[in-house]
């Protein structure tokens, strides 16, 4: 049994409109089947029983209401098999019985635990019958009842000063045209590459178009994504001069918009125009708009575009940052060309002297508080990937003291150079979360050698950003001179497979692109709602079973029932006979062959594919038709079984067949004739009665009417008053009553239908003292009798139906009306047709036909004869994924782990496959150990299927107090792991076997998370891995994975999904993690691959990173905050988040920070007790949204530990008094067990205070 969390179902109840609210949340532990297919949970609890009576010390109820709500919420668990995203909504409608047990109250006075047992059966297509009982500890039963996904691109940074050049884009603006048409004009080119690369840099301005181009403003608005929940602009103007000069502008995001005069707080910071303006001419130009001359407004010119900044006078550097310290920290004092030139440019630039250091002099005494540090460490070789203790301790000193950090790297990421030097890009962003005074830019310089002057001057330009910009940018890459920045865009196809597939949307799909499906309906009833969806044989097939491909169906009366919602059938099969192709076999199974054409008779899914016991299966000539083998099973067995097995008819004995005109009608009436019986029939419609007549020459007196009663006073006229021997019924209620009436004495009725039964109908006994054996089966319940001497009879029914029709006894049921499978409604709603005669059967033997299809939820097939590498893969994540591959197709799996099946949870895993039919070899060893790795590679003796690298060490700490074995554990298996894997393939040549390199990254690595500087470095290098395969042509794809709610980690630490819930971050459950993982390896072909200028950007996919979760938070009331707003990689997200927000203060909060009013009024009034006051209100506002608990419930006296705030939260809480009120409280003082509200808020208050006074 797996264990799982009651948070996660009740949340789930929640949002499928089940709202228990707290005191109904009684379930305490929750366990399901592992392999998520039982329909069966138990669940902990504690008896509750209400109040005590003050009288004589008895109970309020022998179980409170409560606890039979429990029993209800476990059967609800039980209908999913444990597959929370499978949940649905239903109600209870009707209880067998409830009973309670007084044995089991001797322990209800205990405080022992109680549990729940639930099973559920799935009876309809939303039908399900549950079972569910109440047990204490002994045992004893005390009540029972019966019954978004992103991808980071690189592109060119126009606000870098270089830019300007033309001939330094010359690349970008060649890959921009080449994808453009070719009426184009130049200069309309050029502009578009401009405008996309604006709205790369700065996806939130406002833009006026200033002309009258339509195709320009077309293809601007496609530019933009003006469609597009995540557009890539504020707003979007066009307006012209009017004869004054005065500008008129138009909404472009406003059908309604008329145009009008720009308002007088309007402002535009991007303009596109086609004519020559003045800048300063103009009050709706900000200060710092961007303007792009539209060149070649005609198609035949070839004009230039052109651009520049108006910008306001330049900022000089305050007088601290004018004496501030700059230091170049290199591994030599011996300057290299690119350290000459910037000390150079500096001087030059930014008047700022600078010094170079050895990383060996790094001292807290030769870098003072609030210096400025360029780091050259990894220009030329790797250094946090091989870091000792020493270096480590020296790095700490440079971050804990410096204000701004700019690392020089050599990692070549845009074209996947060296990943070696990518972890710091992880480092960094989580320790500027630990320590919010510091500014951590990196500048990855593609090639230090094509011109150290160029990259000096990218240097400075990334200083002064940090110096002057409230939220610059932090990460740039130089590619041939070039600066680039990235930004996060959504992966539009993508995110519209895996939409498609979260919202079940259907669409149209020819049978030879189907696979394996079933039919299934909507709207039980209404036949239009009826589609196919795709379907997983999860198991091997039994030694006993056959395995059909299914070419054509018959259609009964029972199908037509349970899709309309009137029958309920074990397994929810909705079919019971079919003809086909065998494909697969059982090893017991004799007498049949793959390749052999089959009729079977078995309750069946209406599938393309069906799997039955080979007892129910009979194998076709070669001239029998697959349609018309298929409308024999069902009608011609029931017959024989009722007549011969049952009533026993014999030769001059009387029938009377009701609704002789269908197909059980049919066959009865041949197999009645065959065996000399005298035949009366009852039918709906004089047309049916003359159908009768004419095929099988039965008298018109023998034909009565079946809807009314006058068929009773009709036979025994006819009989003379002696009524019929036998009666083969189908009628229902009062129709019914009379039928009995009709029998002779000694007569048998034989009821094959079902209505009166499930409906509790009664009967007058008396009719019974005639002798009259009443007989009723349903023929699918000697199909799933678990007795042999049933099979045979099984066996021999469809083999005597066969036969009745070969050796021309009888003829198939006619007529025979054939629909093909597109048009399988059509054919449930002739079938339901009062004027049916006959047989229906649904072919599939056209396989271009189209039919109605809720495609997979996943596209990747795995390969029964490959093998899987697996590493690391026996985590609970891991493990998710496991099952996945199985249940599509993987058979063979090598692990490579340290702990090999040592987990009770992992053994009982991979023991579970084992009986399902997969091969493991288990290599217990160290990823990061290179021999490790070759004979794990070496033991898959068939090709190598592909490698999931999910390997992880997590080893929490802060930065400035992590120790060097804790960041080499949490590096070592994703950095030396992944690269034993990398060369351990292309030692053995075994890259071209592969379909997948998968790699199972973090969003910790591109966002950062405090406490977590090594996870985040590590993660960071596998996102570059990626990069660097695919540069080499090789498969590769690293999937940065958001919070998982349901497995893995944070399932099984749910103190961290706690936090990061409170952070506003949205988890993705386990079937949307394993559609990530679907669309990254199905999608991880470079050949599928859309055209970008990054062209290695498909090598990562990222998830999670849309503010979901925060809105939640706000739509509760609570001021959620995430850091990620303000980093500009986010921009495009922020900017949709901001707009989805409708507020002006979230707007502010985006681009720029003020002091809170209430504390520069505290400053006016100069008093430290109004101070205290308001620096007491703002943090503890912020402490309220960060552990979610109301404000008035927030005591300031309380000591912080007591509200949990633990390192990671004590981080973000820093982050944010810092950047609203500029002080930077220590982290100890934060962790200090001891330390209350009040206690922050006066030290926070007095350095304010003391500011102030300087």
């Amino acid at each position: 049994m797996e264990l799982q969390s009651p948070r996660m179902w009740y949340s789930k109840f929640g949002k499928e409109g089940l709202n228990w609210g707290p005191e109904f949340a009684v379930i305490q532990t929750i366990h399901v089947d592992r392999e998520k297919k039982a329909l069966f949970a138990t669940a902990g609890t504690k008896l509750r029983r209400g109040d005590k009576s003050p009288l004589d010390g008895s109970f309020q109820y022998v179980a409170h209401p409560t606890s039979i709500d429990g029993m209800l919420q476990t059967a609800f668990i039980a209908t999913t098999a444990g597959c929370v995203g499978a949940l649905r909504a239903t109600v209870p409608v009707s209880m067998d019985s409830i009973r309670i047990s007084c044995n089991a109250l001797k322990d209800s006075f205990s405080e022992s635990n109680w549990n729940y047992d639930a099973t559920a059966t799935k009876i309809g297509f939303r039908t399900f019958s549950i079972d569910a009982e109440l047990r204490s500890s002994s045992n004893d039963i005390l009540m029972r009842m019966n019954k978004l996904l992103a991808r980071v691109v690189w592109k060119p940074d126009i606000s870098a000063p270089q830019l300007k050049e033309y001939q330094q884009i010359q690349k970008y603006f060649d890959w921009y045209i080449s994808g453009l048409e070719q009426d184009v004009s130049e200069g309309e080119r050029l502009t578009g590459a401009l405008l996309d690369l604006a709205a790369h840099k700065y996806p939130n301005r406002d833009i006026l178009h200033v002309g009258q181009n339509p195709d320009f403003i077309k293809a601007a608005k496609r530019i933009l994504s003006v469609d597009s929940s995540l557009r890539r602009c504020a707003s979007f103007h066009t307006g012209t001069f009017d004869s004054t000069g005065s500008l008129r502008i138009i909404d472009q995001l406003d059908e309604l918009s008329k145009m009008a005069y720009p308002r007088s707080d309007q402002t535009f910071n991007l303009v596109l125009s086609e004519i020559d303006i003045d800048a300063t001419a103009h009050p709706c130009l900000a200060s710092s708009a961007l303007i792009i001359r539209i060149g070649g407004a005609s198609r035949n010119t070839s004009t230039e575009a052109k651009w520049i900044w108006r910008t306001a006078a330049p900022m000089a550097l305050h007088q601290s940052q004018n004496s501030a310290m700059v230091l170049i920290v290199s591994r030599s004092r011996n300057a290299s060309p690119v350290e000459r030139s910037i000390i150079s440019q500096l001087a030059d630039q930014l008047c700022l002297s600078a010094s170079i250091m050895n990383i060996d002099e790094a001292s807290s005494s030769n870098i003072s508080a609030r210096s400025i540090v360029i780091c050259t460490l990894e220009l030329q070789d790797p250094f946090l990937v091989h870091m000792s203790g020493s270096e480590a301790a020296a790095l700490k000193v440079i971050t804990d003291n410096a204000a701004t950090v700019v690392w020089l790297t050599h990692a070549g990421i845009l074209k996947g150079k060296n990943p070696d030097f990518t972890p710091v890009l992880g480092l960094s962003r989580a320790v500027m979360l630990e320590q919010p005074s510091l500014r951590f830019s990196v500048l990855d310089v593609e090639d230090p050698k094509h011109s150290p002057l160029q990259t000096a001057r990218n240097v400075s330009f990334i200083l002064s950003q940090l110096l002057h910009e409230s939220d610059p940018d932090l990460e740039y890459v130089e590619s041939e001179g070039v600066m680039h920045v990235s930004r996060w865009e959504p992966e539009e196809q993508l995110n519209d497979t895996f939409m498609s597939k979260q919202a079940d949307r259907t669409v149209e799909m020819a049978l030879k692109d189907t696979g394996n499906c079933s039919l299934q309906i909507q709207r039980p009833g209404q036949f239009d709602t009826i589609y196919f969806k795709a379907n997983e044989f999860r198991d091997v097939l039994p030694d006993d079973y056959v395995e059909i491909d299914v070419k054509s169906v018959g259609l009964n009366a029972k199908d037509l029932y349970v899709l309309g919602g009137k029958v309920d059938t074990k397994n929810v099969t909705c079919s019971c006979e079919c003809a086909g192709v065998l494909i697969s076999r059982g090893t017991k199974v004799q007498g049949l062959e793959v390749g052999d054409r089959v009729v079977c008779l078995a309750p069946g899914h209406f599938a393309t594919r069906e799997r039955v016991p080979y007892w129910s299966v009979c194998k076709l000539q070669d001239a029998e038709r697959f349609t018309i083998a298929s409308s024999i099973p069902v009608v011609f067995s029931t017959a024989l079984y009722a007549l011969k097995y049952k009533a026993s008819l014999q030769p001059g004995e009387t029938i009377l067949i009701h609704s002789a005109a269908g197909g059980v009608g049919i066959a009865a009436i041949q197999l009645a004739r065959h065996l000399r019986a005298d035949i009366y029939c009852t039918v709906g419609s004089e047309a049916k009665k003359a159908f009768l007549v004419e095929s099988f020459g039965i008298p018109a007196d023998h034909i009565f009417n079946s809807r009314d009663f006058s068929f009773l006073p009709a036979i025994l006229h006819a009989t003379s008053g002696q009524g019929v021997d036998v009666v083969l019924n189908s009628l229902t209620g009062e129709l019914l009553h009379n039928s009995v009436d009709a029998c002779a004495e000694f007569g048998r009725f034989v009821e094959i239908g079902k209505r009166d039964i499930l409906d509790h109908g009664s009967r007058d006994m008396i009719s019974f003292a005639r002798n009259i054996s009443f007989m009723a089966f349903d023929l699918a319940d000697i199909f799933y009798s678990k007795r042999q001497s049933h099979h045979r009879l099984w066996h021999n029914l469809l083999g005597e139906s066969m036969n009745l029709i070969r050796t021309g006894m009888a003829k198939p049921c006619s007529p025979l009306r054939v629909f093909e499978a597109g048009y399988v409604a059509d054919a449930y709603k002739y079938f339901a047709l009062g004027t049916r005669t006959g047989k229906v059967a649904v072919s599939f033997e056209d396989d271009t036909n189209m039919i109605n299809m809720l495609p997979s939820p996943y596209q990747t097939q795995f390969h029964g004869k490959k093998t899987y590498l697996m590493v690391g893969c026996l985590g609970g994540l891991g493990r998710s994924i496991l099952k996945w591959m199985f249940t599509r197709g993987a058979r063979s799996f090598v692990f490579l782990g340290r702990s090999g099946t040592d987990k009770p949870v992992a053994k009982d895993l991979v023991d579970d496959l084992k009986k399902a039919g997969a091969r493991f070899e288990i290599v217990r060893g160290d990823v990061s150990n290179y021999h490790d790795v070759e004979k794990a590679v070496e033991s898959a003796d068939s090709p190598l299927g592909g490698v999931v690298q999910a390997a992880m060490g997590l080893h929490e700490a802060l930065w400035t107090a992590m120790s060097n074995d804790a960041w080499n554990a949490s590096i070592r298996p994703k950095i030396d792991g992944t690269w034993n894997l990398h060369n351990a393939l292309r030692h053995q040549k075994r890259d071209s076997e592969l379909d997948f390199f998968l790699m199972t990254s973090s969003i910790s690595g591109t966002v950062g998370t405090a406490t977590e500087s090594n996870y985040c470095a590590a993660n960071a290098f596998l996102d570059a891995f990626a990069r660097y395969r695919n540069a080499q042509g090789l498969l590769g794809v690293s999937v940065g994975l958001g919070m998982i709610s349901e497995v893995g980690y944070l399932h099984e630490h749910p103190d961290i999904e706690k936090l990061l819930k409170r952070k506003g971050i949205h988890s993705i459950n386990e079937d949307e993690l394993l559609q990530i993982i679907d669309l990254a390896i199905a999608n991880q072909n470079l050949d599928m691959w859309q055209p970008r200028y990054d062209s290695l950007s498909n090598a990562h996919l990222l998830t999670g990173i849309e503010f979901i979760g925060l809105q939640e938070q706000r739509d509760q009331g609570f001021e959620g905050d995430n850091h990620v707003l303000a980093d500009p990689r986010a921009s495009l997200y922020s900017a949709a988040f901001a707009r989805e927000g409708s507020s002006s203060a979230l707007q502010t909060s985006l681009t720029k920070r003020q002091f809170p009013e209430e504390i520069v009024k505290a400053l006016k009034d100069r008093t430290s007790d109004s101070l205290f006051e308001a620096v007491s209100a703002v943090i503890s506002k912020k402490i309220s949204n960060l552990i979610l608990l109301p404000l008035k419930k927030l005591r300031l006296d309380k000591m912080l530990g007591e509200f949990g705030l633990d390192s990671m939260l004590a981080a973000e809480f820093r982050t944010f008094v810092y950047h609203t009120l500029e002080v930077d409280v220590p982290f100890m003082t934060l962790l200090d067990k001891g330390a209350t509200v009040n206690d922050i808020a006066r030290l926070i208050s007095e350095q304010i205070e003391a500011k102030s006074e300087k």
